[in-house]
Parts: structure tokens; C-alpha cells; sequence
């Protein structure tokens, strides 16, 4: 009982300072590598994690969603970006009987190439972006159809081979269940420090998110799951993103979403493969008038 009580008042503390702080921000936001999203599968539904669990990823997405993981998995991701940009990130998750599971993530982001002026005329080409981010988290079984959980990070970045910050951020999350298939779910993410550049700060993509997931069967073999997240980043308007899985055999799937809200991204879609431990999973990004995102990413489960 204290246990839940204090981690449902702590979700709540730091729901109302998140309010607060992204009612009032305005302008943009710093540390890019908190914002690139985990696992092929969330992203081919249109990122739509808050109400999602049972798979490491929710490290990311909502950490409450980790106290689902039913044994060791381990999920290696590569995002091909935009403008040569690359994503990577591992990430690591092991249930303790009686404690709950543990999680662990490291993402690193690099730019493309850009030229820059010097003083003698000439041009050099450095990277435009190098960044690297450690998670640690936490997911817990509450009580009955009750999660809860918590992450920290450490982030570094480097901007044109020369101005390197650090900053740190944590989520909070929890997750109930609703009735049966719908599970609701709720997450501050990145609550933390400026990102400070020489003498300019930044601060963090702090971003509330709320959303549902509902899976049903629609036959033997057959599974449908819908899902919808609605967010509130500090330095841009709601979004609201929905999608939805076809499943069958717990062998194949097919994967639908779309995000409202934005001037250039929108749909996405994916496919998975499920064959003994392992999960194959492409997502695909379309960004419009620019080059469209890919991603893959390769599920363990022990």
C-alpha cells in the first residue's frame, strides 16, 4: 500500500509541474536523441506506446509498461533518418520475481555531414551532430491491473565536432487496466536539466502522453489491436497519434498509424515476423517533401 500510494503521488506531482512547464514553454528544445522513439513496432504504429506493454521498448515509450516483460529480452534498433542522419539503440530488460523488471537502454544519434566557412576561404566538413544517451528504468505490478514505473538518463551531446553539453531527465508512467483488452496509460517524459551549450541552455523535450491500447480476437489465430496516444511536447502544439495491428498466429503482423498534428510527417506502416525467440520488425516513416524514415529493429526474447 505504500508503495502505491507513493508512486501514484509522485506520477501526480510531476503530472502537474509537466503541465505547468509545457503550458508555458514556447520555442525549441534541446537533447534530439530523447526524441527518436524505440523499437520498429511502436514506430510503424505510429508511435502510439503509452498504453502499450509486455515488450522492452516500453523503457521508452512508458516505463510502467515494463512490469509486463515476462522474461529476459534484449532489442537492437537502426533508424536510417533524413538528411544521412543514423539512429542506434540497444536496449535490455530482465523481470525479478517479487521486485518487478529492470530495464536498460543506449541510444546514439549521429548527423549528417555539414560545411562550415573558415577564416582563410576554405571549407571543412565535420559532423553536424553526435549524440549518446544511457537509460535506466524500472516497471512495476502495483496491484491488480495497476503498473507503475520510472526511467533516468544521462545524455551527451556534440554539436559540429565542438560544443559538447550533458544533461540528465527522468519519466514517470503508470498504466491501468481498464476492462478487458484496454489497458490506459499515462507518462511524463523527460523531466530534467537544461542542455547547455557554452553559455546557451536549452531545455529538454519534456513531453506529457496519455493514451489506450485495446487488442481483441476476432478469430482463432486472428488479433486486432487499436491503439491511440495524444501528447503535449514543451515546444509545439498537441498531436494526437493512432494505429492499429493485425495479427495472426502470433506469427505475422501488419501495421497501420497516423499522426495528426504535424506540417510534414503523417503516416507510417510496418510489418513484423515472430519465429521461436526472435522478432523481425521494418517500419516506415513518410515525411512529406523529404526523405522518408526506415527502421528496423530485431526482438530477443529468453
Amino acid at each position: 500500500m505504500l508503495t502505491k500510494t507513493f508512486l501514484s503521488g509522485l506520477f501526480a506531482m510531476s503530472l502537474g509541474l509537466a503541465l505547468v512547464l509545457t503550458a508555458a514553454a514556447s520555442g525549441t528544445s534541446g537533447g534530439l536523441v530523447l526524441t527518436q522513439g524505440a523499437g520498429a513496432r511502436t514506430q510503424a504504429l505510429a508511435e502510439t506506446g503509452a498504453g502499450a506493454s509486455g515488450t522492452v521498448d516500453s523503457l521508452y515509450w512508458n516505463p510502467a509498461g515494463m512490469a509486463s516483460v515476462d522474461g529476459l529480452q534484449a532489442q537492437a534498433t537502426y533508424l536510417m533518418g533524413m538528411e544521412e542522419s543514423a539512429y542506434q539503440q540497444l536496449l535490455a530488460g530482465y523481470p525479478v520475481a517479487g521486485l518487478g523488471t529492470f530495464g536498460l537502454g543506449l541510444s546514439l544519434l549521429q548527423g549528417g555531414a555539414v560545411d562550415l566557412d573558415q577564416a582563410d576561404g576554405s571549407f571543412v566538413s565535420v559532423q553536424s551532430q553526435s549524440d549518446w544517451a544511457v537509460s535506466i528504468g524500472y516497471g512495476v505490478q502495483v496491484s491488480s491491473g495497476v503498473r507503475a514505473g520510472a526511467a533516468v538518463k544521462m545524455l551527451n551531446s556534440t554539436l559540429v565536432e565542438k560544443y559538447t553539453a550533458s544533461a540528465f531527465a527522468g519519466d514517470v508512467g503508470l498504466q491501468v487496466a481498464a476492462a478487458a483488452g484496454l489497458v490506459l496509460g499515462a507518462v511524463v517524459q523527460n523531466i530534467g536539466t537544461e542542455i547547455t551549450y557554452e553559455s546557451e541552455g536549452d531545455p529538454l523535450p519534456l513531453t506529457l502522453r496519455a493514451g489506450a491500447a485495446y487488442s481483441t480476437r476476432l478469430a482463432a489465430g486472428h488479433e486486432l489491436i487499436l491503439l491511440a496516444d495524444g501528447l503535449k511536447p514543451n515546444d509545439r502544439d498537441f498531436a494526437l497519434h493512432v494505429g492499429a495491428e493485425y495479427a495472426y498466429a502470433g506469427l505475422l503482423a501488419a501495421r497501420l498509424g497516423y499522426k495528426a498534428g504535424y506540417d510534414i510527417e503523417g503516416l507510417t506502416a510496418g510489418l513484423g515476423v515472430r519465429w521461436s525467440v526472435l522478432e523481425l520488425d521494418y517500419a516506415f516513416g513518410l515525411v512529406q517533401e523529404l526523405t522518408s524514415t526506415h527502421r528496423i529493429s530485431l526482438l530477443v526474447r529468453l
